[in-house]
């Protein structure tokens, strides 16, 4: 993938986190929930990619949480089970 489609595609995520952020706090003066993001190991296999989002999601809620904003209250967890591997889910 080209530099300019990673950068296109970043720059989409984060402007759709703070939009639907924005819109939680504004119009529906309610918390906002992000449920499960990633992708599967099984189809990606650019770990620069999925840090990426990790950390796209965690930004746009760690400065919405910190200024009180609709995401206050905000986690982030990564559910596995101790038997399971990261090869067995195929989950990031």
């Amino acid at each position: 993938m080209s530099r300019g489609v990673k950068a296109s595609q970043e720059s989409l995520l984060n402007n759709r986190l703070n939009d639907h952020i924005q819109d939680a706090q504004n119009i529906l003066q309610k918390q906002v929930l992000f449920g499960e993001f990633g992708e599967s190991l099984r189809t990606s296999n650019d770990n620069q990619r999925d840090q990426l989002l990790f950390n796209s999601v965690y930004s746009a809620i760690y400065l919405s949480a910190s200024s009180g904003g609709a995401a206050a209250g905000g986690m982030l967890c990564n559910y596995l089970m101790k038997e399971w591997t990261h090869s067995e889910t195929g989950m990031t």
